[in-house]
């Protein structure tokens, strides 16, 4: 059997913060009616939905760090890796420093949306 990525779904405490994160800093389209319980967004060959977690999974307000996640979602970019990444920064979205490592064809930095979720942006070398 082969199988293809049809859609990645981020739990979320609040659906419409993420997907104006997403829509207004990744540039990425909103699929379905943005609702505060479920909405899907275009990821660019894949899909992109934020599902509203129930309240037993809810984190306690008073808690400063996000539940920890093995997961982070990459995006590709062909514009300017250095002026995006500021840009993130004067919005006041947590990102780190670029980074090249060895044996790779891009450069790349990491950040958190505003539920701590971990995205990756890479924009590859061009010949």
């Amino acid at each position: 059997m082969q199988v293809r990525l049809e859609k990645i779904i981020l739990f979320s405490a609040d659906v419409l913060r993420l997907v104006r994160f997403y829509q207004d800093y990744l540039g990425l389209r909103i699929l379905s009616e943005p609702d505060e319980n479920w909405t899907i967004l275009d990821a660019g060959g894949t899909t992109l939905a934020f599902h509203k977690i129930g309240a037993a999974y809810q984190q306690d307000s008073d808690r400063d760090q996000p539940t920890p996640s093995n997961v982070k979602i990459v995006f590709e970019t062909n514009q300017n890796l250095d002026a995006f990444r500021q840009l993130l920064i004067d919005n006041n979205i947590d990102v780190d420093v670029i980074r090249q490592f060895a044996g790779v064809n891009y450069r790349s930095f990491d950040g958190r949306d505003p539920e701590g979720n971990v995205f990756q942006v890479i924009q590859p070398f061009t010949d």
